[in-house]
């Protein structure tokens, strides 16, 4: 399996309302009232991420559009968000599919029906392509294990989804395959069993939450690092100290430190925004951080998780029960 040829820095799409085209009147209907009776509620952060917004569904396909005119060519959906595969392909009709980087991945519950295979294909049909760069499996979906006569008991659903996705790979309808929410743990059991090991694995990785031990076990396993959450929504706690002093000498935002820090680091980060002055200024990363610089970054680790982490998730309940009780310390583990 060839090394994987990535854009440095990736958008994130986030869960948007579905596109109400060919859905029917009543399903349409439906969104529709979502959308309006969001609209009129003020969206607060603990929304985005989990819920579409109305934010994110008016601003994907201008903001994508932008971002292509500012180097930024990768991007990152899932079968879980929404109507945002759809709106990304509307976004980037007019641009050379080769120019283009797609990342998409297999939602939870078609790991648990086993409809990978399934899941894929409709999201080639929402993206109108007919193949994409990455595709990955969205979370570490590790219950109810099942018995399977050629690998044996208990093995976890990730495992027989993995091997969906190798055949995908062969099929040449994705370049490469990885994971996402994947720890250390996980990455061992799949490695058993796996003909080809995940080529990235996407997790929460930013300041407050560096994962020193899960980025090692990739970079040695030839594992390329996506971060998503890569700003952590700007944490007041990244808005001050050693980050004020290295974005004024380089006369940078924060922000733009952060992404560059990623960079860096050997990782991809990826950041989602509604707002068009940030896809210009993310674009914009034509400076470099010295080694002193990134260990003051990385001295900003708190173990904190702005999203559930995989190793905490109980995937016969809500994957968000619990979290609050973890969040603010939840170190690395194996």
């Amino acid at each position: 399996m060839d090394a994987l040829k990535i854009p440095k820095i990736c958008f994130g799409t986030n869960i948007t309302f579905p596109l109400l085209l060919g859905n029917g009147l009543r399903k349409n209907l439906k969104e529709l009232l979502k959308f309006l009776l969001r609209k009129l509620k003020r969206t607060s952060k603990a929304v985005w991420g989990i819920n579409a917004t109305p934010q994110a569904t008016q601003t994907l396909i201008p903001l994508a559009r932008i971002a292509v005119k500012y180097g930024i060519t990768a991007f990152d959906c899932s079968r879980a968000y929404g109507g945002s595969e759809r709106r990304l392909s509307i976004a980037l009709e007019k641009y050379e599919r080769s120019d283009i980087f797609i990342i998409t991945k297999i939602d939870d519950k078609s790991q648990f029906l086993e409809r990978v295979e399934e899941c894929f294909a409709t999201s080639l049909k929402e993206l109108r392509m007919d193949y994409v760069d990455l595709l990955l499996l969205h979370w570490p979906v590790d219950y109810p294990h099942f018995p399977n006569e050629n690998m044996g008991e208990g093995i976890p659903v990730f495992v027989k989804s993995w091997k969906i996705l190798e055949q995908i790979y062969k099929s040449g309808k994705t370049k490469a395959i990885g994971v996402a929410n994947f720890n250390i743990k996980h990455l061992k059991i799949l490695k058993k069993y796996a003909e080809f090991l995940p080529m990235a694995n996407e997790f929460e990785c930013h300041p407050l939450a560096t994962r020193p031990l899960l980025n090692e076990y990739c970079r040695e396993n030839g594992i390329q690092v996506l971060a998503y959450a890569a700003l952590c929504a700007m944490d007041k706690r990244l808005q001050k100290g050693e980050l004020i002093n290295i974005a004024s000498k380089h006369k940078k935002s924060i922000a733009q430190v952060i992404l560059k820090w990623h960079i860096q680091s050997g990782r991809v980060p990826i950041f989602g925004t509604t707002k068009i002055e940030r896809i210009k200024e993310y674009g914009n990363l034509d400076f470099e951080l010295s080694e002193q610089e990134l260990n003051a970054i990385n001295n900003y680790n708190l173990n904190y998780r702005a999203f559930p982490a995989s190793e905490k998730c109980d995937f016969t309940k809500n994957i968000w029960i619990g979290y609050e009780n973890y969040k603010d310390n939840c170190p690395d583990e194996e």
